[in-house]
């Protein structure tokens, strides 16, 4: 057998990214609050950067950092503490923090303290201690009995319902025996979850054999109970700002937007840049440092130039094609999509996706993310499509005007659906109630008191 090594050329095309067009799809990416916070970092960090707007847009938290990094200290027992068992890195408000307090004030014996704290350690964020008492047992090398005297003393601290191995003991270590009958309340948690769903109020008197009103009541009482006692001791999210960087008017019939490009939020200080590089008092690294900012930030508004003008062109085909729904007051969204769009003004379905993800436009229904002027197709007796966006408002509409005892199932929203010409699948109709975050016709239904 023969092996032979032969060299050949071959001529390719491809097709590869300025590092200017790249950074400036990296600033497209970013809604308009993030980009102001990118912009006066930036400017920080070079000279010739100004900013030129006083507007507080809370950038870094916007962008995802925390406004402020607290850095807890150590808080280990000293050598002069012998109890390091009280040790916690929890900071204070935590739920653990909140339940060993409770703890030392209701308990003296030392053992039984050993206990709590140990069984504290496994209940979750949740509230719930889900650790089987055996296993922790044998871990923390503590007697059973023990550990189950210090979890039943932890049940009765606050927040009510703590310590609870799943949903209907918490439930039940909430309820109030003078506010409710708690007999009727445990049948109620002990029943099937279909009968739970349907909330058939004459099944449960006929169970717990009380009244339709006293079952009505108890199922009352149910909702003011908390499923996570510990959620209110979570730590706190910081708070995301929706920002409308884009308005849409009409007057005298004619359609005129309004958008913020970032370009108008910073400038290049060219004087500086003269009076810096004319210097004869500059060294060599002074005037390397010099012109390797002043050019970065020329290449910081070819970026950003080159994000607005990608902007504007989305912008201008959305409100021609968006015609009808900007001009008139009942109008519809016509049927978009993202690669139609693309394919429309010469730019990658990409591009168009980072011009979009994020972005908030103020139009006559109030502030509505941008990607909602996109939506797909659906085949009308009597028109080419009709929008998706516009088949999920009805069927929110027929379901808020549904019976609450006599709720519409998918298949008669399909058939009403059918009868005006929009033509789809059973399984569409559910995938859009589900979408609309509106629960089926069976956990809808709302059975009133026998009459």
């Amino acid at each position: 057998m023969n092996f032979s090594h032969v060299q050949s050329a071959q001529q390719t095309q491809s097709r590869s990214l300025s590092p200017t067009l790249m950074k400036s799809l990296q600033l497209l990416s970013m809604p308009y609050p993030t980009l102001a916070g990118f912009l006066e970092r930036l400017s920080l960090d070079n000279p010739f950067l100004e900013m030129e707007s006083d507007e507080l847009f809370c950038g870094e938290r916007l962008d995802g950092f925390a406004a402020f990094d607290y850095e807890i200290g150590d808080s280990s027992g000293s050598a002069m503490d012998p109890t390091p068992l009280f040790y916690s890195s929890d900071p204070m408000g935590s739920l653990q923090e909140h339940l060993r307090l409770q703890l030392m004030s209701a308990a003296a014996e030392p053992e039984l303290l050993r206990a709590g704290f140990a069984v504290i350690e496994y209940i979750d964020s949740r509230g719930y201690f889900c650790e089987s008492l055996p296993d922790l047992a044998e871990a923390a090398q503590l007697p059973p009995a023990l550990l189950k005297e210090a979890l039943t003393l932890i049940q009765t601290f606050s927040p009510a319902g703590v310590g609870a191995s799943g949903l209907k003991e918490c439930l039940l270590l909430q309820a109030d025996p003078e506010r409710c009958d708690t007999t009727v309340l445990r049948t109620i948690l002990e029943a099937p979850l279909e009968k739970l769903e349907s909330r058939d109020l004459r099944y449960f008197a006929k169970l717990c054999g009380v009244s339709v009103r006293d079952v009505q009541a108890a199922f009352e009482y149910l909702a003011t109970l908390s499923p996570f006692p510990g959620s209110a001791f979570e730590a706190q999210k910081p708070t995301y700002y929706i920002y409308p960087e884009i308005e849409v008017t009409v007057q005298n019939g004619k359609i005129g937007f309004t958008f913020r490009s970032g370009c108008e939020l910073i400038s290049i200080n060219r004087t500086l840049f003269q009076e810096v590089s004319r210097d004869r008092m500059s060294d060599a690294d002074t005037l390397e440092y010099v012109h390797k900012k002043y050019q970065e930030a020329n290449l910081l508004m070819q970026e950003l130039l080159l994000r607005r003008n990608a902007e504007e062109k989305l912008l201008l085909f959305l409100i021609q094609e968006q015609e009808e729904y900007f001009l008139l007051p009942n109008g519809r969204l016509k049927p978009i999509t993202m690669r139609q769009a693309a394919a429309a003004i010469g730019m990658h379905p990409s591009t168009i996706s980072r011009c979009v993800n994020g972005r908030y436009i103020q139009t006559k229904d109030g502030v509505i993310p941008l990607k909602k002027l996109f939506s797909t197709g659906l085949a009308h007796s009597s028109k080419a499509d009709v929008s998706a966006v516009e088949v999920k408002k009805a069927i929110r509409a027929m379901i808020q005007s549904e019976a609450p005892d006599n709720p519409i199932s998918d298949q008669v929203i399909l058939e009403r659906l059918n009868a005006a010409g929009i033509q789809l699948s059973r399984r569409t109709v559910a995938k859009y109630r589900d979408q609309l975050g509106i629960p089926g016709s069976r956990s809808r239904c709302r059975k009133g008191p026998h009459k």
